[in-house]
């Protein structure tokens, strides 16, 4: 993943793009101050805006996006 936004990251600033990652993003799995070119978003605390998912079967869920706890 992490290569994939390092990829975009260099296509947006060699070809003068404004693009965004579109999706909930957490500090803990990319940092955007290494991706200066990309936009991000980050999911609110209100669970109306969260995102979420619905599978094959059309079974909703709320997207998990939080950051494993390290102790």
């Amino acid at each position: 993943m992490k290569q994939a936004f390092v990829i975009a990251n260099r296509k947006a600033r060699e070809l003068g793009l404004v693009i965004s990652s579109n999706v909930c993003s957490t500090d803990c799995l990319l940092d955007p101050a290494d991706y200066p070119h990309i936009l991000f978003v980050h999911c609110s605390e209100n669970v109306l805006y969260k995102p979420i998912t619905m599978d094959i079967n059309g079974n909703i869920r709320c997207v998990r996006l939080s950051c494993p706890k390290i102790s």
